[in-house]
């Protein structure tokens, strides 16, 4: 997942979006739940952001 809104590294424990109803915000709370392990990295274009890496179990 990359976001190109903020150089800023998400929040340790990802907050539900503060409007139940809202159709957008719950990507990295929903990667960090079924995600082993996840890392936060610049990302590789140099690009404004960052780039969310989650390895998932198989």
């Amino acid at each position: 997942m990359t976001d190109t809104r903020a150089p800023r590294a998400p929040a340790d424990a990802p907050r539900p979006p503060r409007d139940p109803e809202a159709e957008t915000g719950r990507g990295p709370r929903l990667v960090s739940r079924l995600a082993d392990r996840v890392r936060v990295v610049p990302r590789a274009d140099g690009g404004p952001g960052k780039t969310v890496r989650a390895e998932l179990p198989l």
